[in-house]
């Protein structure tokens, strides 16, 4: 959206728009991949998972009720939340998404769970890809695992590794990864 808006304003002010990157090299791209590798990947990444992380209550269906909420963190959390990450040497990202793996933790009783996130499916070896208007986005798991020993930088550690392994295979789709 970021882009086509950028577009659409700059021929609003008749600027020159740069020259689209090419979709055709991003298919290209994504033909090239070696799609066994990929697959090892996630295998290894997803060895010995076997129980969904199911939050809904039991014996329900259908999908539940669809809302967005939106709250705003005090400015001292969110500095904390950096300060975590920069001593951790990670991102805010990874420290978001242990949160969200101990809340997943604390709510199913699992000390093993996966959760998806998306991914922007724009790799830096595809020249322009910042600039395609397209639905290149993906959704990946992220599993995350606590022991006795765990601590919350091994956890982050752990998921850095983790996204380290797989980020030249975040272009299989999600299916395929199941």
């Amino acid at each position: 959206l970021p882009i086509l808006l950028q577009e659409i304003f700059a021929s609003y002010y008749r600027q020159r728009l740069p020259t689209a990157g090419s979709y055709r090299r991003f298919v290209t791209w994504l033909a090239d991949r070696d799609v066994d590798a990929a697959h090892a990947a996630w295998r290894e990444v997803l060895a010995g998972f076997d129980t969904p992380t199911l939050v809904a209550p039991r014996g329900r269906s259908g999908p539940g009720r669809r809302a967005t909420d939106s709250f705003r963190l005090p400015a001292d959390t969110t500095r904390a939340i950096g300060e975590l990450a920069r001593s951790c040497r990670t991102t805010v990202n990874t420290v978001l998404q242990g949160a969200w793996a101990q809340v997943l933790m604390w709510l199913t009783g699992q000390h093993d769970v996966t959760f998806g996130v998306a991914v922007s499916g724009r790799s830096a070896e595809v020249a322009g890809a910042e600039s395609m208007i397209g639905l290149l986005i993906n959704t990946v798991p992220v599993r995350a695992t606590l022991t006795p020993t765990t601590t919350v930088a091994g956890l982050l550690e752990d998921l850095q590794r983790r996204h380290g392994d797989t980020l030249d295979h975040q272009h299989l789709a999600l299916n395929e990864i199941h």
